[in-house]
């Protein structure tokens, strides 16, 4: 048996955690107005400790884990290279909800389902559902697609810049690095204890890169899952 990679159970379970937000805010917006289970860092914790606990345990990846949760610029640096830190005050690319909404639905995705956590100053909060109408800023962004093929997708809107990560594919994958879509050989990350953005080239041990022209509803549901086995 494959040996278990903590990285991926971080990152796997993380993604699963954020659909079940954005799928409870959805539903509760367009229902009973009843607010969304609240999916924070520690629910994260608890249960990938409790996966990995099970598992043998490896200096390798419990290394991993430290400098995960110590320093986000110390974790891209290990695993990749980093191309530029950006302050998020600093930043002229985050959108408003209002810009967000138009940039996620002329993509093909639901502008309802699209939710944020955080302030312009790093504070998290629960998923809050974005008003088309404010001008209120987040430096983060995400909402969910389900692609023509069955492919359960999350789309992130990171400093203005758009990423896919097909879940179940990464999730039911036999080799122990993800796969996310990106319309640059980059990947812009937030980390909300500096408040920065990270630009990033991570290891192909860490994250594989699908390139494509544009990320939009059209170019996810003409990915196959034999293309994403052949990166």
């Amino acid at each position: 048996m494959k040996k278990h990679d903590t990285r991926k159970t971080w990152w796997i379970l993380m993604a699963l955690l954020i659909c079940l937000g954005l799928f409870m805010s959805s539903c509760s917006k367009k229902e009973e107005n009843i607010p969304a289970e609240k999916v924070t860092t520690s629910n994260i914790v608890s249960e990938t400790t409790a996966a990995i606990s099970e598992e043998e345990s490896d200096p390798a990846t419990e290394e991993d884990d430290v400098i995960l949760s110590v320093d986000a610029e110390v974790y891209f640096a290990h695993h990749g290279k980093i191309v530029n830190i950006i302050p998020v005050q600093e930043s002229k690319e985050v959108h408003t909800e209002a810009e967000s909404a138009v940039n996620i639905e002329g993509r093909g995705f639901s502008k309802d389902a699209t939710v944020s956590y955080y302030s312009m100053e790093g504070t998290y909060s629960e998923a809050v559902g974005i008003d088309p109408g404010s001008a209120i800023r987040h430096p983060l962004y995400e909402t969910y697609y389900t692609s023509a093929s069955g492919e359960f997708w999350t789309i992130d809107e990171v400093n203005g810049k758009y990423f896919a990560s097909p879940v179940m594919f990464n999730l039911n994958s036999e080799t122990d690095t993800m796969v996310i879509v990106s319309e640059t050989e980059t990947i812009m990350s937030y980390d909300s204890r500096s408040n920065s953005f990270y630009e990033t080239i991570p290891d192909l041990s860490v994250l594989l890169i699908k390139k494509v022209e544009r990320v939009d509803a059209e170019t996810l549901d003409k990915i196959s899952v034999k293309e994403l086995e052949s990166l």
